[in-house]
């Protein structure tokens, strides 16, 4: 704190402000006298809501955002503040208490006015009182109008591995790539080295590997020279920036000073994803610390790599505190060939949830090269399981994802494989599908790496009545006419066998519904069978799956039409398949019955024998004597309700898919090509919508 208190350094600081840096020699002496250097730690509150105007603040070094408390307490976001920057002027102006509460999202020093000497700067240098008004005007301009604010806040990716032969550096580099592509906006790879490593040149294990090929300036040299800092960045207008930096492991005051090195960078482009040498130092851990969001790549090919991974979990957390979460640090084991733990298995002995394993880079993938004078790495293709994995993650961090929604809906929902051919044909990307009911059986399909075809295919299986039989177990009906048993044994022996949520190519989200506590039940892991098994328990129909204090029931009574899901993921862009008949389906319903009844007629005369002819006209008269029966009004009046519930689910929706039912009935699962003939024919009506969507 003394030296930054130091008079000449206060004297720099207000030079490098723009509101500052044209006034004379004189007049930023004078301001340096009477302000003062403060620092703040990574979530400390400078000034809360409703506390009366104290000073202006000026930010020197790391961010601070802006945010007010609602009546609930929550936090409602206003603006973001990064170097150079000052707020609290609008208190100072008014003389009223603040109506935001400023918070330092990294560790931020601030050059600091006090409210008297703040009163006594204008009167000296009325030209500052000019620029702070025009400042207020602007602000409250903003505020009245909706205008966007200043850029908002970047991130601060850091990639670190402890092992070596992690692909952690291999990992920063496509992830920084895969950003700029998806984006489209400003992306900086930052190589971050200790002095001595820095020395030897990186020799690539493998193609995909990045080379580094200058070790770049020593941190300590550039720390306080931005512009300095800036001239040693390879820019590319079309790709990434880039940057290599080695720095002194001995040096303890880069701990206080890397906040600094991180946030300067956070200034001028959306990304920095910072490459992090393998050694755990206080300059690794006060990176880490520092960043937004943290990505750690695990090699756990040998068994003493296990408690070394967990020591550094348990590292982080500590350093990390109260910001310790699984959306701050998302852990990843590395692609080794050779290595196939179960994922449950890995959860347990490093004590935390892997969020994902890395797929292995075959040499034979790498397909194009980016090369300059100054770095060199190779790229698998992005049809690749690695590139597609990349890719996935570079649209969740920049927020283009886009997510599926298949409603509940019996028979109806096979008209989602419909839907699944266009999307397949027309290459639109998913980056996460929400299943509910008869949507998350199809969607654990599609998502394990069944195309629309192959399970069209696997639903003409039961192309007739007498075929649908063998999925029914009748028992003594206490809590339904089925057991489920067969349906589950059929789908773990067709495809989905032992599969869990971790083997979807897809992230995926299947909705069921608790009756006992009469809440929502959204599945995301453990056997994928299992999860579909709750979510298609239509009540009245199959029996319901009781675990521990639950009664698990079809996800589809009380979420049809699961987009609430998708937005509390963070999905920008959704779109919605609602399958279920809607009132006017209904109605023009009505007039198809004439038309089944001369086709009935047309049956009997078509029956060669007298005993096929009373037969086939005894069963249609036991099926007319017997309809509606109570599982049929059980299911009408759920899907009635079930259809106003979607109606206002759609509303989260951008797009919605809701294919013709007219005429069609719930348990006709028989009539496969007709109703994926509906819901491609409905997908292809809003086509258009949806490319324009995506492409957004």
């Amino acid at each position: 704190m003394t030296s930054l208190n130091s008079y000449f350094k206060r004297v720099n600081f207000i030079r490098q402000f723009p509101v500052f840096s044209q006034l004379s020699w004189l007049e930023q002496h004078r301001i340096a006298l009477l302000s003062e250097v403060c620092e703040f730690r990574k979530g400390d509150i400078i000034r809360a809501q409703g506390e009366p105007p104290d000073a202006l603040y000026c930010l020197i070094s790391g961010r601070v955002q802006a945010f007010l408390v609602d009546e609930s307490g929550g936090r409602i976001h206003a603006d973001f503040f990064r170097r150079g920057m000052y707020f609290g002027i609008i208190s100072l102006l008014t003389g009223q208490p603040h109506s935001l509460t400023f918070e330092a999202i990294n560790d931020s020093v601030i050059l600091r006015i006090q409210k008297d000497r703040f009163h006594e700067v204008l009167k000296g240098i009325p030209q500052l009182g000019l620029e702070f008004s025009q400042t207020l005007s602007q602000r409250i301009r903003r505020n009245i109008l909706h205008e966007d604010k200043s850029r908002a806040a970047g991130m601060i990716i850091a990639v670190y591995s402890p092992f070596k032969e992690a692909g952690s550096s291999t990992y920063a580099t496509h992830l920084a790539f895969a950003l700029k592509r998806e984006s489209g906006r400003s992306v900086i790879l930052v190589n971050l080295r200790s002095a001595a490593a820095a020395e030897t040149p990186s020799v690539p294990s493998v193609s995909a590997a990045p080379q580094w090929r200058q070790s770049g300036p020593l941190l300590e040299n550039i720390l306080n020279e931005p512009d300095k800092l800036k001239s040693y960045i390879d820019h590319h207008a079309d790709a990434i920036d880039l940057l290599s930096v080695c720095f002194d492991p001995q040096d303890t005051a880069l701990t206080q000073q890397i906040s600094a090195f991180v946030t300067e960078l956070e200034g001028d482009y959306d990304f920095v994803v910072v490459d992090l040498p393998n050694e755990m130092d206080d300059v690794v851990i006060k990176a880490l610390s520092q960043s937004d969001n943290i990505h750690l790549i695990l090699s756990l090919h040998r068994q003493e790599n296990f408690q070394l991974a967990r020591d550094v979990i348990y590292k982080i957390e500590e350093e990390l505190k109260a910001n310790f979460s699984s959306q701050k640090v998302r852990v990843m084991v590395s692609g080794i060939r050779g290595t196939d733990i179960p994922f449950e298995e890995i959860n347990n002995r490093v004590d935390y949830e892997i969020s994902a394993k890395l797929p292995f880079i075959d040499v034979s993938d790498c397909e194009k090269t980016f090369e300059t004078a100054y770095f060199r790495t190779s790229f698998p293709a992005e049809t690749s399981p690695y590139g597609r994995f990349i890719k996935a993650v570079a649209r969740q961090i920049s927020g283009v994802r886009v997510g599926l929604v298949l409603g509940g809906g019996a028979a109806f929902g096979l008209a989602h494989i419909g839907v699944l051919r266009v999307l397949e044909e027309e290459h639109i990307p998913v980056d996460m599908v929400v299943g509910s009911s008869i949507g998350a059986l199809i969607a654990s399909l599609w998502v394990t790496g069944m195309n629309a075809d192959a399970i069209a295919q696997m639903a003409r299986e039961f192309g007739t009545q007498r075929a649908m039989l063998r999925l029914f177990d009748p028992v003594v009906p206490k809590s339904g006419l089925m057991g489920g048993r067969l349906i589950k044994s059929w789908l773990k022996k067709r495809h989905l066998a032992e599969k869990t949520f971790y083997d979807a190519t897809i992230p995926l989200k299947i909705v069921a519904y608790d009756l006992q506590k009469r809440q929502d039940l959204i599945l995301d892991s453990g056997l994928l069978v299992e999860a579909v098994r709750k979510s298609i328990s239509i009540p009245g129909i199959m029996e319901p799956v009781q675990e521990k204090n639950q009664v698990i029931i079809d996800g589809g009574v009380l979420n049809p039409l699961p987009t609430n899901v998708l937005r509390e993921q963070g999905i920008s862009k959704v779109i919605a398949v609602n399958v279920l008949q809607s009132p006017e389906d209904v109605i023009r319903a009505q007039d198809i019955p004439h038309g089944q009844a001369l086709k009935r007629r047309k049956q009997l005369r078509d029956k060669k024998s007298v005993f096929g002819f009373i037969t086939r006209n005894m069963h249609l008269n036991l099926k007319e004597a017997l309809s509606p029966n109570i599982s049929d009004i059980i299911v009408k009046s759920l899907m009635a309700s079930e259809y106003m519930i979607s109606q206002s689910s759609a509303e989260l929706a951008d797009v919605v898919i809701h294919p013709d039912m007219a005429g069609a009935q719930w348990y006709e699962f028989f009539k496969v090509d007709l109703l994926v003939q509906q819901g491609e024919t409905a997908a292809r009506a809003v086509l258009k919508d949806i490319k324009n969507l995506c492409s957004g």
